[in-house]
C-alpha cells in the first residue's frame, strides 16, 4: 500500500486457493480485510524468473537460470545467479546461504581469498570462575504469558515471553554453557604416549 512509499499491507481472509491450467485462483472471504501499518515491506515469496529468451543466460527447467555446479557463475562472465532464480522455491535460511555462497565466489573472482565471515562484535572470554549459587538446582523456570485462544487471531503474536519482573530470575538460571568452549578435552593415556614418543 501507499503511493510514493509504502505504509502497510492489506491482509484478507482466503476462502479457497486452487490452481488451474494457467493460473491461481484465490477466492477472498467479504469483509474479512485487514491492514498493517509498515514502513518496510520484504517481499520473500518464492517466484521463478521471467526473463526474455534473449537475455543471453542459459536457462534451465521452468525458466530457472542454469550455474555451474559449485560455483553459481551463470554462461555470462561475471554473471552469478542464486536462490529461487536457480532452484526454485525454498526455505529463507537456504536463500541467504546461496546469497553467501555467491558472494564467496564473486570475492574469489575478484581476487579476495573467498573469505566473507564479519565479526560484529568484540569478543569477550567469559571468567570462568562463576562461583557458588545455593540452591542453584531448585530455581524453577519462569513461565512466559499467552494470549489467550479466543484472542488468537490473525497475525497477532501469541506470545508476550517472559514478564520483565522475571527476566532477571530467569537469567540466573544460566549454565554459562559458553564456558564448554574453553573446557580441554578429556585424555587418554595413550595421548601421553603419543607426546613422549614425538
Amino acid at each position: 500500500m501507499g503511493d510514493t512509499h509504502v505504509t502497510g499491507v492489506r491482509f484478507g481472509h482466503v476462502k479457497s486457493f486452487t490452481f488451474d491450467e494457467n493460473r491461481r485462483a484465490i477466492i477472498e472471504k467479504d469483509g474479512t480485510e485487514e491492514v498493517i501499518g509498515a514502513d518496510t515491506v520484504i517481499f520473500a515469496v518464492g517466484q521463478r524468473t521471467r526473463l526474455p529468451e534473449n537475455s543471453g543466460l542459459t536457462l534451465g527447467r521452468a525458466n530457472s537460470i542454469a550455474t555451474e555446479p559449485n560455483s553459481l557463475r551463470t554462461n555470462l562472465p561475471k554473471i552469478y545467479a542464486c536462490d529461487d532464480a536457480v532452484y526454485g522455491t525454498r526455505t529463507v535460511i537456504q536463500a541467504v546461504a546461496a546469497g553467501r555462497e555467491a558472494a564467496i565466489e564473486i570475492d574469489k573472482a575478484l581476487g579476495g581469498d573467498g573469505d566473507i565471515s564479519e565479526v560484529l562484535a568484540p569478543v569477550e572470554i567469559p571468567n570462568p570462575w562463576i562461583g557458588k549459587i545455593d540452591h542453584f538446582a531448585e530455581k524453577c523456570r519462569k513461565q512466559e504469558v499467552f494470549r489467550s485462544v479466543d484472542e488468537r487471531l490473525n497475525f497477532q503474536p501469541i506470545s508476550f515471553g517472559i514478564p520483565d519482573g522475571d527476566v532477571c530470575g530467569e537469567a540466573e538460571r544460566c549454565l554459562q554453557c559458553d564456558l564448554r568452549f574453553q573446557i580441554t578435552g578429556h585424555r587418554l593415556w595413550s595421548d601421553y604416549t603419543e607426546e613422549a614418543k614425538g
